[in-house]
């Protein structure tokens, strides 16, 4: 959602914030989606001491079949 509120009406959420807690609109895109995905990875490589690069390169192949599968 939050994904979706920055990158197709990042004017309108700023001025209406509470407009983003609200899913009945729908709008939870695949960039939001990226943007979660690779937050975590960062911060699971930066818990268990591996380095993001490891943890991406393990993790894109995975992630082409599911992009493949999404669009």
């Amino acid at each position: 959602r939050l994904g979706h509120c920055l990158f197709y009406q990042p004017e309108y959420y700023l001025s209406h914030p509470l407009q983003i807690l609200n899913l009945s609109h729908g709008g939870v895109s695949s960039h939001g989606a990226t943007a979660a995905i690779l937050a975590t990875l960062f911060l699971y490589a930066k818990r268990f001491e591996y380095s993001f690069y490891e943890i991406g390169d393990r993790f894109a192949i995975g992630c082409m079949f599911g992009a493949a599968m999404i669009r």
